[in-house]
């Protein structure tokens, strides 16, 4: 019985449409590597989030339980749950009732104060921690989809083309999908007016990078007479100033270069 997913399957490890299909009939030997993937359920994968976010709401509890008994001055064991605080807090307010009321007042108005200050700074906290947990996750989609449309044939590496790319276009996770933004606007297929795919965005993105055809042309790129403005130049400065391709320094000054006109792409 046939394989109806294969496309599928050659867009996850990254293959040209039909390269699968072509290495199964083939009398060739092929091998795959899947060093560069996790491969998990999409189940265990929502477990793994959900148990990163109960420890992380956890810990953030403890930390606003303890900081609590010291600020409200109150002695108790256990700081895992909210019983030991609320029942040694509702022992001083026992043990005050019998101040003077306009004493007790105040101090019950301070205690409550304190109380919904630390509230609301831990679930700042807990918002905090979820939305850069949020955007890294984005951030990874959104890499590996970029690389798995960059073909293997390319004159510099995958991860560079990556960093162009992301210098010169806003990507975005939306709702139904990667968005492409540029200048702040949502780029469309231009035949159908779809918002532009991955694929169909990177396979015109990619082209001056890509490897000259064998035997064309004299066998040369056509950027092989490089000026001042060319990525090899571009690449010859960063070498003479010790810049490593690929490091926050390196995309820092292609993007620097882009915006001032030194590096043409």
């Amino acid at each position: 019985m046939a394989v109806t997913n294969l496309e599928m399957l050659e867009q996850s490890i990254g293959l040209e449409p039909g390269k699968l299909q072509e290495m199964i009939t083939s009398e060739e030997e092929h091998s795959l590597t899947l060093d560069n993937y996790v491969i998990t359920t999409k189940d265990d994968l929502m477990t793994k989030e959900e148990n990163i976010k109960r420890e992380a709401k956890q810990a953030g509890l403890e930390i606003a339980i303890k900081k609590a008994r010291n600020d409200l001055g109150l002695d108790f064991e256990g700081k895992k749950t909210l019983e030991p605080l609320l029942e040694a807090y509702a022992k001083k307010i026992e043990a005050e009732a019998k101040k003077d009321p306009n004493e007790k007042y105040d101090s019950l108005k301070s205690d409550f104060e304190k109380l919904q200050g630390m509230n609301a700074e831990w679930e700042q906290k807990y918002m905090n921690l979820e939305n850069t947990y949020k955007q890294r996750e984005q951030t990874r989609t959104i890499n590996e989809k970029l690389l798995n449309a960059i073909s293997d044939n390319t004159t510099i590496p995958k991860e560079d083309i990556l960093a162009i790319a992301k210098a010169r276009t806003d990507f975005k996770v939306g709702e139904n999908g990667i968005e492409i933004i540029k200048d702040g606007q949502v780029l469309k297929n231009e035949q159908n007016l779809n918002p532009l795919t991955v694929d169909e965005y990177m396979k015109d993105f990619v082209k001056p990078y890509l490897k000259p055809v064998e035997g064309g042309a004299g066998g040369k790129d056509s950027r092989s007479g490089a000026n001042e403005t060319s990525f090899e130049m571009f690449e010859k400065r960063m070498e003479e100033k010790g810049i490593n391709v690929g490091s926050s320094e390196y995309n820092a000054e292609m993007s620097k270069a882009i915006s001032n006109g030194t590096l043409k792409l």
